[in-house]
């Protein structure tokens, strides 16, 4: 009895001391990060202290050198801007606009006439900008106009600048702005979580149209090519040689979206990604009832 105790107690002593190992390489390796994080910021902060000490030598040796000009003059003239835009011809738009037919608009646009109108229409109050004394700010329907041609053909936004007459750099910005108010405004209107109801009507439409019983969604993804991320690229390396992150979407039996889940990284498989996305996670009981029933 005593050499069982005697056996207990010795075991318990080498896990008590493994465990405080374990527990002191645990802080030892804590501070050595604090450390060399706290090396780092000091390091970035001195770096930082000697650019702005660079940049300030530089602006007062150019002070220094056109002192004359500047005792000269009472105040600082700017250089007068030669030209404030380019001239851009516009005549493309309206041109498609009178011309096109919705056959025409459905093929290029992915969208008909009055589907365009209906986006734009939803979103003025959130792309409409002010006129200036400098320019006419763009209309809402050139702007919509921009971002569906750069999602429906990917052309790039030089191109797509000289068709709608804008500038480079203003068709990029549009195009953010654009996805942006989508994703905000009109995302949670279309795309959301089905009612107990509309499933009922889900599993109803897939069993009469498709003839697949218990079945509430259609579902699948699809990669998006990007450019290497800086960080972790090889996790966005997929099974088809690309960079890419993943689309999931789940249609309903008239084909529309009820569910999307965007952003992994392209090497995870799909069923991970399916275990990951909302629609695993946080799955109604009612939509689990239902299906068994």
């Amino acid at each position: 009895m005593e050499v069982n105790v005697r056996g207990m107690v010795l075991a318990l002593l080498i896990f008590y001391y493994l465990a405080c190992i374990y527990h002191f390489k645990q802080t030892l390796q804590f501070e050595n990060e604090a450390r060399l994080r706290r090396g780092n910021n000091i390091l970035m902060h001195w770096s930082r202290r000697r650019r702005i000490s660079r940049q300030y030598r530089r602006r007062r040796a150019m002070i220094l050198l056109n002192c004359e000009m500047l005792i000269s003059r009472r105040y600082y003239r700017r250089s007068i801007r030669s030209i404030w835009t380019y001239p851009r011809s516009s005549s493309w738009w309206p041109y498609i606009c009178n011309t096109w037919t919705d056959k025409e608009w459905l093929i290029n646009f992915r969208m008909r006439r009055s589907s365009f109108n209906l986006l734009c229409d939803t979103l003025r109050p959130w792309l409409t900008h002010q006129n200036t004394q400098y320019r006419q700010a763009v209309p809402v329907e050139v702007r919509t106009a921009i971002c569906i041609w750069r999602l429906a053909t990917n052309l790039e936004f030089r191109s797509i600048s000289h068709l709608f007459g804008v500038g480079l750099s203003t068709c990029c910005t549009i195009t953010q702005e654009v996805v942006t108010a989508i994703n905000v405004v009109m995302k949670p209107q279309y795309i959301k979580r089905p009612s107990l109801t509309e499933f009922r009507q889900i599993v109803q439409g897939f069993r009469d149209r498709w003839r697949f019983p218990q079945v509430a969604g259609a579902i699948d993804g699809t990669h998006i090519k990007i450019r290497a991320p800086p960080d972790n690229s090889s996790c966005y390396y997929n099974r088809k040689g690309d960079y890419s992150i993943i689309l999931q979407g789940v249609v309903d039996h008239r084909m529309r979206f009820w569910d999307i889940n965007v952003g992994r990284p392209g090497r995870v498989h799909d069923a991970r990604v399916f275990s990951l996305s909302s629609l695993y996670k946080h799955g109604s009981e009612g939509t689990l009832l239902l299906l068994h029933n």
